[in-house]
């Protein structure tokens, strides 16, 4: 499982790459993140690795294997 955090919005429709998404959290607010060390509205968690393209695209930062 990968892990990735969206530090620009909520996670929704069209704000991430649908293909191997298993898992979406979203929080209330944005909070800050250790494992990014910095702030985020949320994670999607993937069964594969996202492309450096997806994460430009879509403005996510890889966190951990949770």
């Amino acid at each position: 499982m990968n892990r990735y955090y969206s530090v620009m919005r909520p996670v929704s429709i069209g704000t991430y790459p649908k293909n191997g998404a298993v898992n979406i959290v979203n929080f209330d607010d944005r909070k800050f993140c250790k494992e990014i060390n910095g702030e985020a509205w949320g994670y999607i968690e993937y069964n594969r690795l996202l492309t450096n393209e997806e994460l430009q695209d879509y403005e996510l930062k890889k966190g951990g294997n949770p």
